[in-house]
């Protein structure tokens, strides 16, 4: 173990080569392309396996290729991007092969302008044909490393793609972390008794959809008994709770703490699939109001809603990107309490 000083996209890569990913394929959007740069120069130190895509459609599609022969594989692209990978990733998760997709929130106008936003919460977590992915959201420079791990261990357990879903405020946010400095051993990584490795000495094997609507359903059960993450500060003294994720969630307790403010607790559902939905529930219940802070029209608000009914009142907040670096403790403070 090391402390290191890391940007999120540094983070993210030292994860993942620590999870002992050694195949990575994407096509280059705006979004991750500083993240890209450094996994393609990271990827030849471990024995890794880089191919740029000409697009999406063929990244994923890559994936599923070494994802079959028993790779643990990644891949990222920007909100823009994950539309033309839901064929790919659909047939990822019927034909049940493992494999970590990055996806990073931000509006992408041309190839120059991007502005940070958490406008992919709908998407990410609801936006699937028939199905649902495990999604987690890291909320620091920290979660970046060790979830990229979590991310890995839960694609191969469940057999299932999982979305690890960042933004751009995170992706180029820094600080100082420690972190594991020897890489985990392939060798302890559980082998895999399904995969597509040649057949000398065995029996040939077939790899196709599964369709089977009670399998989905004991998966779904399973995620949500075994696989549910969240954050939370400052809960037993607070009579409001602020809901939040990602890097609004990072923004809002680095205040809090800073303000020493006991009035407000914070709580961030670090898995937003499955969603922690009973822990907030349980905590709502004991405060007077619950106050939803995104960088979106309210994406998370509505699902928060969704859970406490009219148990307790819920209002919503946009956290404008251009004013948080302008943000002082009793300006956000009084954002908080406005109204």
């Amino acid at each position: 173990m090391s402390k290191r000083l890391l940007s999120g996209n540094q983070a993210l890569v030292k994860g993942a080569l620590y999870a002992g990913c050694r195949y990575f394929f994407s096509s280059i959007r705006p979004c991750c392309k500083d993240m890209i740069s450094y996994i393609a120069k990271k990827m030849p130190e471990v024995n890794g396996v880089f191919i740029p895509a000409e697009d999406e459609s063929s990244a994923i599609s890559t994936c599923i290729g070494a994802s079959a022969t028993g790779g643990r594989v990644l891949t990222a692209t920007s909100i823009n991007g994950i539309g033309l990978m839901k064929d790919g990733i659909s047939y990822l998760y019927y034909e049940k092969l493992p494999c970590v997709i990055v996806c990073i929130m931000g509006n992408e106008y041309g190839n120059k302008h991007i502005i940070p936003t958490q406008n992919a919460y709908n998407l990410i977590v609801k936006g699937w044909q028939d199905f649902r992915l495990p999604v987690l959201c890291p909320i620091n420079v920290k979660d970046m490393f060790y979830l990229m791990h979590s991310a890995f261990e839960i694609a191969d357990k469940y057999r299932v793609p999982v979305i690890f879903l960042s933004d751009l405020i995170l992706t180029y946010m820094s600080e100082i972390i420690e972190i594991e400095t020897e890489l985990l051993p392939l060798s302890t990584i559980e082998p895999k008794d399904w995969v597509l490795s040649g057949t000398k000495n065995r029996e040939p094997r077939v790899l196709s959809p599964q369709f089977d609507k009670d399998a989905q359903s004991l998966l779904q059960k399973e995620l949500i008994e075994k696989e549910t993450r969240f954050l939370h500060y400052n809960i037993e003294k607070s009579d409001y709770l602020i809901v939040s994720f990602g890097a609004v969630g990072h923004i809002i307790y680095d205040i809090l703490k800073s303000a020493k403010e006991t009035r407000i607790g914070l709580f961030c559902p670090i898995s937003l699939y499955p969603f922690p939905v009973e822990t907030l529930y349980k905590i709502a219940l004991t405060k007077k109001k619950i106050i939803v802070i995104e960088m979106n029209e309210g994406q998370l608000f509505d699902d928060v809603n969704i859970i406490l009914g009219s148990k307790v009142p819920v209002i919503f907040k946009e956290l404008d990107y251009s004013k948080i670096a302008e943000h002082k403790i009793g300006d956000f403070l009084e954002f908080i309490f406005k109204n």
